[in-house]
């Protein structure tokens, strides 16, 4: 496998950037330096040999190259979220989905009652191991 210069971070500020309009807004919500982020674009345009924002005014805007590039990136994104999820989910002992078979004959309404108090316990807070004396 070849090296890429696209990395999840290049991704996440291409991501940012485009979301909030400009570099100094994308650095503020990464809690990076506006440098820094320019220089993680620069770096890879310069690896890739493409320019993928073009400066309008105040407003950066992707170029095609960088709207195929983020496109794609936020797919990469939501990918790599969603398998920091399963892991967390597999090392806390949680099963990802829950599978429910219900007879064609039974009655609904005392299923989904009971269904929606399961939900209202799995949504309060854990409570604290320590008590206090």
């Amino acid at each position: 496998m070849g090296y890429s210069p696209i990395t999840l971070d290049a991704l996440q500020a291409l991501d940012a950037i485009d979301r909030r309009g400009s570099f100094a807004k994308a650095a503020e919500e990464l809690n990076k330096a506006t440098s820094a982020l320019s220089y993680t674009v620069q770096k890879l345009e310069e690896q890739l040999g493409v320019t993928l924002f073009q400066r309008q005014g105040r407003r950066s805007v992707l170029t095609p190259s960088g709207t195929l590039l983020l496109n794609e990136g936020r797919k990469i994104l939501g990918a790599t979220a969603f398998l920091a999820d399963q892991v967390k989910e597999l090392a806390t002992g949680w099963e990802p989905r829950l599978r429910i078979g219900l007879e064609s004959t039974l009655e609904l309404k005392p299923f989904f009652q009971a269904l929606g108090k399961l939900l209202e316990e799995l949504r309060k807070p854990p409570k604290s191991a320590t008590h206090s004396t």
